[in-house]
Parts: C-alpha cells; sequence; structure tokens
C-alpha cells in the first residue's frame, strides 16, 4: 500500500497532531522497529501541519517535534504581540479610530523574523537553513501555500510533476513560512521566482506573496491524493491514508449575535468560522472516496481528530440543544471521573454505573470534579498560545486512552490496526 500522512493546519495546535504521531511512532517501533519518516510514502502538511510534514522529511521524531512547540511556541508567537492583540480586539469595543487603525495594521501582526527570534530563525534551526525542498527524497513531501498574486494553490513538492519547478530550489523554510503564514496573524511570505540568470536563493526582483494553505486546503488529504494519482501509477486501490487534525473549535455563534458583527469582528473569527468547515468537507470526502475502492474490509484510512470542548448539554445528535453554562473537554473529564472513582475507593460495579450515566448530571460532575481537584476542563481553543501546549497534550493522551468509537474500538486499537493492516515498504 501507498501510505500517506496528511497533516492540518491549526497554529500552536498542531502540538496536538505530535502527540497523535508519539502515539503512531511508538506503535510503529515496537512492531517494525522503525521511525515515521520510514513508515510513510507520502507526508502532507498545511501550515502548522506544513512544518510538522518537513520535520518527519528530515527525520525529526514525533517527541522532537513536541518540543519544537513547547520550546519555541513564543519564538514564533511573540508575548507581546500576543498581549497587544488581545488589547486591540477588546478597545475596538470602544470604536477608537487609533485602535482600529493599530488593528486594521501589521502592527498587530508576528513578524516572521525579529533578532535571533521568529518562525523563519525557528525553522532554520529545525530543517536547516540550506536545505532545498528538492533535497527531500523519502518520504515525498507535499506543502500546499496560497499564492495571493496568482489567485491559485502551489502545491509544492518534492516530487514535482516533472522533471522540476520553478520552486525545486527553494529552501525548505523558506515554503514552510509560506504555508504558515495564517492571515490576521503573520503577513504574506514572498517568495522569489528564480529567472534563466538567477537562482531561487539570490536576490531577485520577481516575488510571489504566498499565504497559509489552509485558506484552500487546510486539511490536505485531497490534495495529496490527487498528487499521488497525478504523479505515480498508484490507484486509489493502493491508498492509505491516515489523517491528523489540531482539534475541533466548538466555539458556538447565535445568529442574533453575528448580525451585529463588523468587518473587524468577522476577521477575528475568520480561522474559527472559515478554516474548519473545509477540513471537514476533505475529511467526508476521502472517507467516502477511500471505502469505495476497499472491498476486503481493509483498514485504508483513519481520522484522528476530537473536539476541545463540549458546549452542548447532552449527547450529540442533530436535535438542538441548550448551551452549557461550563463546557468542557469530555475527555479529560473520563479521566478524572476514573481518578475520582480510584481515589475514592468506589467499588467497582458502581464506578461503571458512573461512567455509563454521569452525562445525566453532568453539570454537577463538572462543578464537583473541579473543586475536588482544583482543575477547569475547558480547553482554551487560541491557535497562537503557546502556554496551551501542557492542556492541550494532556487532552490528547485522555482521547487516545478514553475515547471509543462505535466499534467498541479504542483509538490506540484504531491506529495499531491501521499500522497493521498497512504494513512498511521493507
Amino acid at each position: 500500500m501507498y501510505k500517506i500522512l496528511s497533516l492540518d493546519g491549526g497554529g500552536i495546535r498542531g502540538i496536538i497532531s505530535a502527540v497523535f504521531l508519539q502515539e503512531v511512532e511508538e506503535l510503529l517501533y515496537n512492531h517494525y522497529n522503525i521511525r515515521l519518516h520510514e513508515y510513510f510514502d507520502l507526508v502532507a502538511g498545511t501550515s502548522t501541519g506544513s512544518i510538522i510534514a518537513a520535520g518527519i522529511a528530515v527525520e525529526k521524531s514525533a517527541d522532537e517535534i513536541i518540543n519544537l512547540y513547547i520550546n519555541n511556541g513564543n519564538d514564533i508567537f511573540f508575548e507581546d504581540i500576543r498581549d497587544r492583540r488581545k488589547i486591540y480586539w477588546y478597545k475596538f469595543i470602544s470604536s477608537s479610530i487609533f485602535f482600529f487603525n493599530r488593528l486594521i495594521s501589521s502592527f498587530a501582526l508576528y513578524p516572521h523574523e525579529r533578532n535571533n527570534r521568529g518562525l523563519i530563525n525557528v525553522l532554520k534551526d529545525v530543517l536547516g537553513p540550506n536545505r532545498r525542498i528538492s533535497d527531500i527524497q523519502q518520504p515525498i513531501l507535499f506543502i500546499p501555500a496560497y499564492d495571493v498574486l496568482s489567485r491559485n494553490t502551489t502545491w509544492f513538492a518534492s516530487n514535482p510533476n516533472g522533471t522540476s519547478a520553478w520552486f525545486s530550489n527553494l529552501e525548505l523554510w523558506k515554503i514552510c513560512v509560506s504555508s504558515a503564514s495564517a492571515p490576521t496573524f503573520f503577513p504574506p511570505y514572498p517568495l522569489p521566482i528564480p529567472n534563466n540568470n538567477t537562482s531561487a536563493s539570490e536576490n531577485n526582483s520577481q516575488e510571489l506573496g504566498h499565504i497559509d494553505g489552509g485558506v484552500s486546503a487546510n486539511n490536505p488529504s485531497l490534495s495529496a491524493i490527487s498528487h499521488v494519482l497525478e504523479t505515480t501509477t498508484h490507484t486509489l486501490q493502493d491508498i492509505a491514508l491516515l489523517s491528523i487534525g489540531c482539534g475541533l473549535s466548538t466555539k458556538r455563534f447565535k445568529s442574533q449575535e453575528i448580525k451585529k458583527w463588523g468587518s473587524v469582528q468577522w476577521a477575528k473569527n475568520i480561522p474559527n468560522m472559515f478554516l474548519a468547515p473545509g477540513a471537514e468537507n476533505s475529511e467526508k470526502i476521502c472517507k467516502k472516496i477511500l471505502n469505495s475502492v476497499n472491498h476486503n474490509n481493509h483498514v485504508n484510512y483513519l481520522r484522528l481528530n476530537f473536539r476541545l470542548n463540549k458546549e452542548l448539554e447532552g449527547r450529540y445528535n442533530r436535535t438542538v440543544r441548550d448551551f452549557l453554562s461550563e463546557p468542557y473537554n469530555e475527555y479529560l473529564m473520563q479521566k478524572y471521573i476514573d481518578r475520582y472513582n480510584t481515589d475514592k475507593y468506589i467499588p467497582r460495579n458502581e464506578s461503571e454505573q458512573l461512567n455509563d450515566n454521569w452525562l445525566e448530571d453532568e453539570k454537577y460532575w463538572v462543578r464537583k470534579l473541579q473543586y475536588v481537584y482544583n482543575k477547569k476542563f475547558r480547553l482554551k481553543e487560541d491557535i497562537d498560545d503557546p502556554e496551551l501546549c501542557p492542556s492541550l497534550i494532556e487532552a490528547t493522551i485522555a482521547y487516545i486512552n478514553y475515547n471509543i468509537n462505535n466499534s467498541n474500538i479504542s483509538v490506540r486499537e484504531q491506529i495499531n490496526n491501521f499500522i497493521i493492516n498497512n504494513p512498511p515498504n521493507l
């Protein structure tokens, strides 16, 4: 099988993807004594996913990628800029012309580079200052970014369709900066276009400004499948896809609230409102396409992602439900219910009853466990706050340990089944 790894965009929440990959890598090592770059044939990533994908392509481990977010998050999302953005969003309520002008200017954007810090310097250190995308041989690397001049998506690939492409000699870090330059967070990144007399790395007046690939493909799975079909002899029957997200934003909006929004409020909520639906559509289409060619119950598709918070009362269904006064992450809640059962030495039969039926009185248990463990179970959903890394790691591990699908299979078992069904090409 031709194995594709697809990684969504999501800013600092890319650490969720990295924790999933830690689980994948551990199982790969246990079964086959190999690491991520030795297992997948193609690794695709958008935005923060491009950084993870490139890290895998240069043989970084999942642990190293997790440490990148923990140790370098504040070198990408500067604390002073982050504080400034919070102040300006708040101050805009007063309709101050000064704060409005500051807010819509580059003053509130994270710079790509500042002194020895910034996304550029972090990626130069992690990926190497001179490594080109064409230097990547295995796995194939695939990164989408949006060209604001030509108004189309550039598919940066280490094996472009043809002998070479205009970007083949571009440094890998430049391509990742382009794909990760999310609108309203970073300015566009200009990529030099080589002509007949200059290389891409030389000073050049020609350039194409690129922004976050999530504008067109926050979940690059479909694009990656298309690239494989276009550049290889493989068919859909040959493809196995592991697709990993960065957590689903769950903030709800009421129509009466949105009616009052102006252009700035819409700009503030672009990441919440526009990136997730495209990723969800890609997820559903990929699943249907790959399942349509799966005639032997072969595990050829797996999507790893979870809702960051439960916002509505009761169980998920298509009916209209009330908003919870205290939203919470349900996997962290399950973890601490189990801990509470153990700490209080509740008999096993009573413990099972509590685990099965606690949703009937979920408000009570949210408040009770928050009090007992002095802990909030609601995850912040920001994509530019490195201080969230510990809680995102804890929630992802809880999801791996506690989520059970409709077939009564845990997330860890689902990952294991995918790996067993799609062994490496040794």
